[in-house]
Parts: structure tokens; C-alpha cells; sequence
């Protein structure tokens, strides 16, 4: 598919899915579940049923006059950042209405921040022993907030991505 460029109205979304769908090669990536193929049919399975999200998601991506258009690779990846971004948004939001989250925190979930090995091995560790702990257990399942944050911390961390080590030039 040469048009890179994201339909701004469902009708145009529409048949830009109609004219994908005709063409065996992007058929084919679909059914492989490429992933800027799979992010492009559900951009536009969301413009073409009139979602006001992915339709101002799609207006914002256009390119200004004179730019080149975007790829659907960087639309697929700019896809991706702002479904990352409601979901940590979302994940937040739930988070607050029970217990404090510092903006150190926050910054951890939007960044996407690394973890060592060690830190993921310590709080594996500590969340093995939380969880083998009836009175701690009992507290998370009846709601208490501290053991909430506790586990909501120690769930941050644990699907955290881990630091790969430098390797040593010595």
C-alpha cells in the first residue's frame, strides 16, 4: 500500500479499508498479525465507525503543507505511544482514587522506566513474602490502602522492563 496517509472521515476510512482489503499483500501481513499492518486496520476500523478519538488522532497526524507524509510505520508507532499514554493515564487515575501516588512514580509509568536485575530480584523476593503472609493478604483482599499501594508499587516494577548490563570494555 504506497497511501501512507490516515483518512480524517469515516466514509474516506471506509474505503481506504475496502481498497487494503482488496490487496493480497496487506491481507497477508493482516493474517500475520504485522504489527503496523494490524495497527493500521484498527486505526481505521475505529475512523470508519465514526470514533471522535481516532478521527482527532488522525487530523492531528496529518502532515502540514509541504511535509512529507507520515509512514504507517510512524503512524502505527504515534498509534501505540497514545494507547500507551491513556492506559498509563487510566492506570493512574484508578491508582489515585485509592491511595497516593507520588510524581516520582508517575514519571516511572509514563517514562517507561528500566529496572536493574537487582531490583527486580528484590522485589520478586518481597512479593513473595507479602503474598505468603495471611494478615497481609487478608488486608489486600478486604481493600486496606497501604497494602493496595504496596502491591500496586510492586507491580510497577515486576513489569518493568530490565536494564540490560554494559558490557565491559576492559
Amino acid at each position: 500500500m504506497t497511501d501512507a496517509t490516515m483518512p480524517t472521515t469515516p466514509e474516506a476510512a471506509q474505503a481506504a479499508l475496502q481498497t487494503r482489503i482488496a490487496d493480497p499483500d496487506w491481507g497477508g501481513k493482516l493474517l500475520a498479525n504485522d504489527p503496523a499492518t494490524r495497527s493500521d486496520w484498527e486505526n481505521l476500523s475505529k475512523i470508519a465507525a465514526g470514533d471522535a478519538e481516532a478521527i482527532a488522532s488522525a487530523k492531528a497526524a496529518k502532515p502540514a503543507a509541504g511535509d512529507p507524509p507520515k509512514t504507517l510505520e510512524q503512524l502505527a508507532a504515534e498509534s501505540d505511544a497514545a494507547a500507551r499514554s491513556r492506559q498509563v493515564t487510566s492506570l493512574l487515575d484508578t491508582a489515585r482514587e485509592r491511595f497516593d501516588i507520588s510524581p516520582v512514580i508517575e514519571e516511572q509509568l509514563r517514562s517507561g522506566a528500566t529496572v536493574t536485575q537487582t531490583e527486580f530480584d528484590a522485589v520478586s523476593k518481597l512479593r513473595a513474602q507479602r503474598m505468603n503472609d495471611p494478615d497481609w493478604s487478608a488486608r489486600l483482599l478486604k481493600g486496606d490502602p497501604i497494602a493496595g499501594r504496596e502491591s500496586f508499587l510492586m507491580s510497577i516494577v515486576l513489569s518493568s522492563e530490565i536494564k540490560q548490563k554494559e558490557e565491559s570494555t576492559t
